[in-house]
């Protein structure tokens, strides 16, 4: 009996031993997924929650975001062309932290790192057409992340969302953002269509969440998950866009359970900006996340990918 313990013993040890030998080769690190959003102030509004809401799912996230007041995508084809610093600020979401970097030119920021997934997105006053102009911009673009970024990559496009209403009744309010988000939509179809370049469905889960009990909490006067007349709250209205965000991508990533990660925890206020008050940070509960992130996926799951890639 001694001897069949001492043996189960010695087992155990060389599986335990075995375990550790497993993990310090690398398998317990997360694979690292590297995102880029280049756009105006709607862009920073889709990607502030993203590190955070990454923190504990099966991927290490490295988060960069050029960002620069109503940039229209004339305006980078401007700055590629010109291959002068841009007037904007690059911001770095890695190893657990935001970093201002200055002094970058576009094809410096393409060239930081190999971004796994580059994001473009239109100035907000752009976002429910698709005219000759921003098509030849948006080739542009294109044609200069081809030639500079010489590793694999994937080029998505933000669709952006729409405005609050300035009605006062909610009834009104919802059917005029729902107006304005099927105009934004066909525009993002428009594009995918012509440039075979898929979109996230932003605009999509916005609306989702604007007809829900949601749609009572921000920090504007009228709600709708708003900061003001054009922007979303950095609260439960940011969380809904970066939620689609990570939902989108890391389908393609492979993990179609999202469910299992741990949402417990609320996201923390001022890790995107220090100046972001508790008055624009509201709606941020467990219970409203949770139909946050099922406003996100229902938008995803009704979005149609382009037939090839």
């Amino acid at each position: 009996m001694k001897v069949m313990r001492l043996l189960i013993l010695a087992l155990s040890l060389m599986l335990v031993s075995g375990c550790t030998d497993f993990l310090d080769r690398g398998h317990s690190k997360k694979k690292q997924v590297s995102i880029l959003l280049i756009g105006s102030s709607h862009g920073m509004n889709t990607i502030a929650h993203v590190p955070q809401i990454l923190r504990d799912a099966p991927v290490e996230p490295v988060i960069g975001n050029m960002y620069q007041g109503s940039l229209t995508l004339d305006q980078v084809a401007g700055y590629i062309s010109d291959q002068t610093p841009v007037a904007a600020w690059f911001k770095v979401f890695e190893e657990g932290k935001w970093n201002n970097i200055e002094g970058f030119n576009i094809s410096d920021i393409l060239k930081y790192r190999k971004w796994d997934y580059i994001i473009v997105q239109r100035a907000a006053h752009e976002d429910e057409t698709w005219n000759e102009e921003q098509q030849k911009s948006f080739s542009v673009i294109l044609e200069h992340i081809s030639s500079v970024c010489g590793y694999p990559h994937v080029v998505l496009f933000n669709s952006g969302f729409a405005f609050p209403s300035m009605k006062r009744q909610v009834a009104e309010q919802r059917e005029e953002t729902e107006e304005h988000t099927r105009t934004i939509l066909a525009s993002a179809d428009s594009m995918r269509a012509q440039f075979n370049i898929d979109y996230i469905p932003v605009a999509s889960s916005i609306q989702n969440a604007r007809n829900t009990f949601l749609t009572g909490f921000g920090s504007f006067e009228l709600h709708q998950l708003a900061s003001d007349d054009q922007h979303l709250d950095y609260g439960i209205g940011s969380y809904v866009a970066s939620y689609t965000v990570c939902e989108f991508i890391l389908r393609r990533e492979g993990y179609h359970d999202l469910t299992l990660w741990n949402y417990a925890t609320i996201p923390e206020m001022n890790t995107f900006f220090t100046s972001v008050s508790a008055g624009n940070y509201s709606g941020m509960t467990v219970d409203n996340l949770e139909m946050a992130r099922k406003c996100a996926a229902d938008a995803v799951n009704g979005h149609e990918r382009p037939t090839t890639e």
